[in-house]
């Protein structure tokens, strides 16, 4: 027997276009997303995003070990209400 393994199969589309691993969470691999798509959602360069970030005028970001993430539904509040500053924290 020849079992290969599909990588593509074993993803999900988000409800923003992205792919994420299979996991018996999907919502909260969508929920988070990372500075590359981040600034591609912005239309920014990873740089800028950054310098945002450091001038605390992205909402607060997640940290897991050497990564950083943004919840897609804080992104989507800040964007709404017009890409405000966050309240001091």
């Amino acid at each position: 027997m020849n079992a290969q393994h599909n990588n593509e199969s074993d993803a999900h589309s988000c409800t923003d276009g992205t792919k994420q691993p299979h996991s018996s969470t999907p919502s909260i691999a969508c929920e988070l997303i990372t500075a590359v798509q981040l600034a591609e959602l912005l239309n920014v360069s990873e740089r800028t995003l950054y310098r945002l970030k450091s001038s605390r005028r992205l909402p607060r970001s997640i940290s897991l070990g050497g990564s950083v993430r943004w919840r897609l539904s804080d992104i989507r509040k800040w964007i709404a209400d017009g890409c405000e500053p966050p309240a001091t924290r």
